[in-house]
């Protein structure tokens, strides 16, 4: 009678367990929704092409010199090389939650030596001091009954696969760095060019006044004049020369060399500015390493949130013993001494404090983070490559009328030059109309760099040529 009754109640116990701790489990939630992309730019662009740009991006400027300080940037940088030792490190943390799911076998030898009391009442013949010799294979099994193992696997491979693009957002940011400092070291050292040639010139006119005020031709004012404008080009020069020396100590840094060692480029007229294909804002998302880290992160705080809750389900594991016990050497490994075991074991929570929904909700708060991160990065990327589209647009305009603004500025100089040889005007009309001209060549500089830098920066906006490699791609939970 009590043998069919205590199998029920076992059971019934068992069931009552179940139902309560399924009752503290936290429901699932769903994934949400990522902002929607716009369907176009805001700001014009000339080519709607997709996808033009390669790994190598900055071949588009078909500039041999850059070419070869990005692959010195790529082979030396420790910002890129600490970036590929974390991808490393999340791939071989995945390795290890791979292991999970995989039964566990380990050897467990021993050797005992006990001694009994002399006190206790020992069976006849029990020897006091006793040796127990012990080999065996233990085993164990999870059963993964509520997707502990498998979110914590999917957990791995999202991080791994969130830390590779994170190296490719590092390798974009480091050769768009090269990239941009080149350009500004290059309009850097044009400018110091212009204003060697503007202090020669106005040196030049220095002495040109020092004779005519000798000659009863002018007077102090013109010469105090020609002295200012010196003191002021040399000002100027020697704060581009500051610049100048800072960018060359930066491109050296960025290309794994010390800043002594520093960058000198080659000063060549600015080549025809390249074309930027962008393409629709959704391809651009597909297209941005930053933006897929943060989806991977994503996915991994969403299979961390499934590993806290299944922590509110019973463990299941399937343990086994195999192996040779015996406390006589000399009859060890007779078959006799031979040991097995084999049966389930199950791990039910009922109270801990509630140190299980704390930790849920800790999943739960981190999974918050990741969703605004990730909508913010999306909503980054559009602003990024709006502004590029923006900057290039009113820099071309600006450019162009920079050039009617610098034709006529050069026409004036050389009429009052020309006015100034047959004294028709005086010194300081002609300094002004040089000024005005030198100045606004200086601008014309600055401005073809800037234009090249807004070039790099939508490159970069979209994605460097970077795209997802299948192997990155992580289940879905």
């Amino acid at each position: 009678m009590n043998r069919y009754y205590h199998r029920p109640a076992g059971i019934a116990l068992l069931a009552s367990l179940l139902s309560l701790v399924s009752c503290k489990a936290p429901p699932e939630k769903a994934r949400p929704t990522s902002s929607p992309a716009p369907l176009g730019w805001l700001e014009p662009q000339t080519s709607a092409a997709s996808s033009a740009l390669n790994s190598r991006w900055w071949s588009i400027f078909a500039n041999p010199e850059l070419a070869a300080l990005e692959e010195q940037a790529l082979n030396a940088s420790p910002s890129l090389a600490k970036a590929v030792a974390r991808v490393d490190e999340a791939r071989a943390i995945a390795g290890i939650a791979e292991a999970d799911r995989s039964l566990s076998v380990n050897f467990d030898p021993s050797v005992t030596r006990a001694r009994a009391s002399a006190t206790d009442k020992l069976p006849p013949g029990f020897p006091i001091d006793t040796t127990r010799l012990r080999a065996a294979l233990d085993a164990s099994y999870e059963i993964d009954a509520w997707g502990r193992v498998k979110k914590s696997i999917l957990a791995a491979r999202a991080d791994a696969a969130s830390a590779s693009a994170d190296a490719a957002t590092v390798r974009l940011t480091l050769t768009g760095d090269v990239a941009r400092n080149y350009f500004q070291l290059q309009a850097s050292e044009a400018e110091l060019e212009l204003l060697r040639r503007i202090l020669g010139s106005r040196e030049d006119s220095l002495a040109i006044e020092q004779s005519r005020v000798g000659a009863g031709l002018s007077n102090d004012l013109s010469v105090a004049r020609a002295q200012l404008e010196i003191a002021t080009t040399r000002a100027s020069l020697e704060s581009i020369e500051r610049q100048t020396a800072n960018l060359r100590h930066a491109l050296a840094v960025l290309c794994g060399r010390t800043p002594e060692n520093g960058i000198t480029v080659a000063v060549v007229p600015f080549p025809i500015l390249p074309t930027v294909p962008v393409g629709l804002p959704s391809d651009v998302l597909q297209r941005r390493p930053d933006v897929a880290a943060a989806g991977f992160a994503l996915d991994a705080a969403y299979s961390r949130l499934g590993i806290a809750r299944a922590a509110f389900f019973p463990q299941l594991s399937l343990t086994g013993t195999m192996g040779l016990e015996s406390a006589d050497l000399s009859h060890f490994i007779d078959w006799p001494s031979r040991i097995w075991s084999l049966g389930p074991s199950l791990t039910l929570p009922i109270l801990n404090g509630g140190k299980n929904r704390a930790n849920y909700d800790v999943a739960s708060a981190r999974l918050a983070q990741s969703i605004a991160d990730y909508r913010g990065t999306i909503l980054n990327v559009f602003r990024e490559v709006e502004d590029a589209l923006s900057d290039l647009q009113w820099l071309a305009r600006q450019s162009a009328s920079l050039e009617e603004a610098l034709t006529s500025a050069r026409n004036v100089a050389a009429l009052s030059r020309e006015r100034y040889s047959h004294g028709l005007t005086n010194y300081l009309d002609t300094v002004d109309a040089d000024r005005s001209a030198l100045e606004i060549e200086r601008t014309r500089v600055q401005l073809q760099g800037q234009r090249f830098v807004s070039t790099i920066a939508l490159a970069k906006a979209i994605g460097g040529g970077w795209t997802p490699s299948a192997p990155e791609v992580v289940a879905q939970n």
